[in-house]
């Protein structure tokens, strides 16, 4: 599944002018790749760390800590898998963003990789990564049965079963 920053934006909820300035200041440095005069694709995993930066923009955090959020949950979920339930990510007085993935029981033994009651964390968030995930399976469903049949371009990005294999 990919889709266009447009339909990443209704998907997530995210402020495209707000994003485009965090890519252009160089804080949202996993932002799809693109070329002059096309769009950026977004994949699953660039929608989950959107729907990131949507979250703690709408928390009021900056733009460079809420883009640092989301490129390390893209991160730890391209990387963990299936396992990963959440991630941990504490802003530090000094403003840097550190975090770390959070497996369930069995794995890791249920131990985040960061301590989120460390006396260096300002503030700690975890990220619930099975429900960002059912938000963005339902939001593409809604918009489908929405614009489904204005669009020909919603097939090509939605096809039959595609929620099947995230």
């Amino acid at each position: 599944m990919r889709v266009t920053t447009a339909w990443a934006m209704s998907i997530t909820g995210a402020n495209r002018l707000k994003f485009n300035e965090a890519v252009a200041a160089g804080h949202y440095q996993c932002a799809p790749e693109t070329a002059e005069r096309t769009m950026r694709d977004f994949d699953f995993e660039d929608l989950i760390g959107l729907t990131v930066f949507a979250r703690m923009m709408k928390l009021g955090l900056s733009k460079r800590v809420a883009a640092d959020m989301a490129c390390r949950t893209v991160g730890y979920v391209r990387n963990n898998g299936q396992d990963l339930q959440r991630v941990i990510l504490a802003l530090a007085d000094d403003g840097s963003v550190w975090g770390g993935p959070y497996y369930g029981e069995g794995k890791d033994n249920g131990r985040p990789y960061i301590d989120p009651n460390s006396p260096q964390a300002a503030a700690s968030i975890q990220v619930n990564i099975p429900q960002i995930k059912k938000f963005i399976i339902e939001r593409c469903q809604s918009l489908v049965k929405q614009h489904g049949d204005e669009n020909g371009n919603i097939r090509a990005m939605f096809p039959e079963g595609w929620e099947k294999n995230l």
